[in-house]
């Protein structure tokens, strides 16, 4: 049965008006064509528990990232560590029930934090420049929100304000944030601005802040915070679409040092404040359901950069185009590789590539102008400068697939890795930067993997003997974690350095990355007779260094232990202990398959193959108590498939191990498992950080069906595509076609892959084959293939 209703013209036209404008915001992520791969993107995922991911704004490496923070959880209490703070890396939780307000700046997926900068918050009635707390939100200007008022689209974010009745929409530029506020009628309607808001916050984070009423609408200023980057400035400018009629600063904590500044009240109507503490209030009388804008242009340089940036980038008030600019721009991204599967593994999928296309960001401003490392302000020439580089997490997948898809960008973040060393006093490659900072979270030396691996892909646009003296400067730093040891033991010894036998290990594999770049540079045809020659003995020097991890296998156990700078092993032993045992946020278990330089010799280290694919089929098979991972907070249960951990990085490259063993078909088997439980759309859909992107750098590798086990080669292991098609745009009007032919989802074993009509006799490829083009084909299957 069907209702027709016969209405007026008129009538039928006011409708439509009414539901557009009733539903505006709706139409960013529903108005979209049928072919939009934005549409597959949630921006969600990972934003509950684990993920430590956004859902605010940001365009594809954009030095911007405008989003909620949804408390105020400080970094410690008392003097100690806050462990409340770690869900806060991002500064949202996707089931809080309220929101502090909007910042500036965010890392995605990354399990330590900082950021957080230039909070924004529209408010109505009494003026209250304290936040307030959850329990309480009405003791500050922080709001109460229903979820089903909130939705997020690529380079779009919507949330009904429930405290002050405002309808809040942000978007993004690539270094300017734009809000849109749409007020109730009121003559007491403000914007609050706080400096002193941050992630990962303490007192005392903010050194120094500065704010400048330049008139009734703009606003600039800066901030100099030391937290996980050591001194770190942001500087903005701040225009408003409407006059403020009133405006207010506070020092909520002033030096008591003043000088003749006293004779001045500096807190209303004032055009200028500097302390550590800032905050200030805007007022202005709105009409019903008035629109107030705000635009914010960041910069790392100055004001006057933060304000080119901002008349550059948004030189109008058309909060829209921005929107539907943004979104274009993630279009662009995403129709580089077009996949077909079902709805729900687009999103997946889509959402992945989103979250892997966040970090590193650039970090200049349009003049070229940043600041670097030693804190001076220099310019990037022939380049685009990068931040934000999480290297021990990205080096894996993240990086790699960046060389694949992205070969320009991948060397202007290798030419930025070069101006990082030109500017380090401590004359370091990046181990993990972000903002003009060395943070040196975590171990290693993983810039050279990055540029190793991009060397001998063929990527071109730096200069390759200059990144090899680079890299071999950084790897003999004698003042760097343990190097002086592990160069002269052979092995960094735990009661020297704790995490020692990780270190050895992730110092081994960039070893023999190193070398790979030596052998590089020495076959480049345009370098020196003299260049060559030492590169060639280079090479030799660290493919001797690359067998370090011989030193820590106890064959006898069958593990990778920890040794005492006397060469006895460290006891008591308990491979499957992540606290004490000389490794970094995992165990002897997972850490004894990270040889992916040298599989063969690992193999036979285990005693073989029968062994060792017995030590595998274990990993994944046994249970592994809590008591072990306790003390551990980037490994959770919901990361673990019996003792692998996919919820954290050293253990990413162990399914696919089998692939050098007579059992292929078992990396078959557990990369679909992995891909089907530890990857889900929702806000938990993560099984652990995604850190800076290379959680889901793994995923879009394996569901195209191969993995770069050993970066530093050309050689990509061969999984289980879960895909059923992909068309990947490589650049330069090459295609890579990928096509999986299977009767039901349940194939998941291989019986053969071909490449443009060649039949492949192993299970791997080459990216010389790959980045030519053509047609990978797939033949799955229900049961495994078994090869002779």
């Amino acid at each position: 049965m069907s209702l027709t209703i016969h209405a007026p013209a008129p009538v039928i036209r006011f409708l439509i008006v009414l539901v557009i404008f009733t539903f505006i915001p709706s139409l960013y992520l529903i108005a979209q064509s049928s072919d939009s791969l934005t549409r597959y993107v949630n921006p969600f995922i990972g934003t509950q528990e684990m993920g430590h991911t956004f859902p605010g704004a940001v365009v594809p490496f954009g030095f911007a990232q405008v989003s909620p923070d949804t408390d105020t959880i400080p970094f410690s209490i008392d003097g100690k560590y806050n462990p409340d703070v770690y869900r806060y890396c991002a500064g949202y939780q996707y089931d809080d029930t309220t929101i502090v307000g909007f910042s500036h700046t965010h890392f995605s997926g990354t399990g330590h934090s900082d950021l957080g900068d230039i909070l924004i918050m529209p408010t109505v009635g009494k003026i209250q420049l304290n936040p307030g707390t959850s329990r309480d939100p009405a003791s500050g200007y922080r709001s109460v929100y229903k979820k089903e008022s909130e939705s997020a689209s690529p380079g779009y974010y919507r949330v009904h304000l429930a405290d002050p009745d405002v309808e809040a929409e942000l978007t993004a530029t690539l270094r300017c944030g734009f809000h849109r506020y749409t007020f109730p009628e009121s003559d007491s309607a403000h914007i609050i601005l706080d400096l002193n808001h941050g992630i990962y916050n303490y007192d005392g984070k903010v050194r120094w802040a500065y704010l400048r009423a330049v008139n009734d609408s703009l606003v600039t200023g800066y901030r100099i915070t030391s937290g996980w980057g050591r001194t770190r400035y942001i500087y903005f400018a701040i225009s408003l679409s409407k006059p403020f009629t009133n405006y207010g600063f506070l020092d909520e904590n002033p030096l008591s040092y003043k000088g003749f500044w006293r004779k001045f009240n500096q807190q209303e109507h004032f055009p200028e404040l500097a302390g550590q503490h800032l905050k200030a209030h805007f007022d202005f009388s709105t009409g019903p359901q008035e629109k107030i804008l705000v635009k914010v242009g960041l910069s790392a340089v100055s004001m006057e950069g933060a304000l080119k940036n901002l008349k550059t980038e948004i030189p109008f008030w058309d909060f829209d185009k921005v929107v539907t600019e943004a979104n274009e721009a993630w279009e662009a991204e995403l129709q580089r590789i077009r996949i077909q599967t079902s709805d729900d593994q687009k999103v997946i999928f889509y959402t992945a590539l989103y979250h892997a296309l966040i970090h590193p960001s650039v970090y200049q401003d349009v003049s070229g102008a940043y600041r670097g490392i030693d804190t001076e302000v220099h310019t990037a020439y022939g380049f685009t400068n990068y931040t934000i580089f999480s290297l021990w997490d990205t080096y894996r997948a993240l990086h790699p697939f960046l060389t694949l898809m992205y070969p320009g960008r991948t060397s202007d973040m290798i030419n930025s890795m070069l101006a990082h060393f030109n500017q380090s006093p401590e004359q370091m490659l990046p181990v993990w930067s972000h903002h003009g900072n060395e943070n040196w979270c975590m171990i290693g030396y993983h810039s050279v993997p990055v540029i190793a691996d991009a060397t001998v892909k063929g990527i071109r646009g730096f200069d390759v003997a200059k990144a090899l003296k680079a890299s071999i400067t950084t790897a003999t730093n004698p003042d760097y974690t343990g190097v002086v040891d592990y160069m002269n033991f052979g092995f960094v010894p735990e009661d020297h350095v704790s995490n020692s036998a990780s270190i050895t290990l992730e110092y081994a594999y960039d070893d023999f990355t190193l070398a790979q770049l030596a052998d590089a540079v020495s076959k480049r045809a345009m370098q020196t007779d003299m260049v060559k020659y030492y590169a060639r003995e280079k090479s030799e020097l660290f493919r001797q260094r690359s067998e370090n991890f011989n030193h820590l296998f106890d064959t006898i156990r069958g593990f990778v232990r920890a040794k005492s700078a006397g060469g006895s092993w460290q006891e008591p032993f308990d491979p499957l202990s992540t606290s004490g045992e000389g490794f970094i946020e995992g165990n002897s278990w997972n850490y004894s398959f990270y040889i992916p330089h040298n599989i063969p010799r690992m193999i036979q280290l285990m005693g073989g193959e029968k062994n060792f694919i017995r030590r595998i089929d274990s990993l994944f098979t046994m249970h592994l108590h809590e008591a072990y991972y306790a003390e551990t907070e980037d490994v959770t249960r919901v990361g673990l498939i019996g003792n692998y951990v996919h919820g954290n990085e050293p253990s990413h490259h162990i399914p696919y191990l089998y692939d050098w063993t007579s059992q292929q078909w078992k990396t078959q088997e557990h990369v679909k498992q992995i891909c089907e439980t530890m990857y889900r759309n929702a806000p938990d859909g993560l099984c652990g950080n995604d850190d800076c992107g290379q959680m889901s750098a793994w995923y879009l590798f394996s569901a195209l069906g191969f993995y770069p086990v050993c970066p530093g080669t050309t050689q990509y292991a061969i999984g289980c595509p879960l895909i059923e098609d992909a068309m990947l745009s490589l650049g330069k009007g090459k295609t890579l076609n990928i096509k999986v032919n299977r009767q039901s989802n349940q194939d998941c074993y291989i019986q053969s892959v071909t490449l443009n009509g060649e039949l492949l006799s192993e299970l791997f490829l080459d990216h010389a084959d790959l980045i030519k083009g053509g047609e990978l084909i797939f033949i799955m299957g229900p049961e495994p293939y078994h090869r002779d």
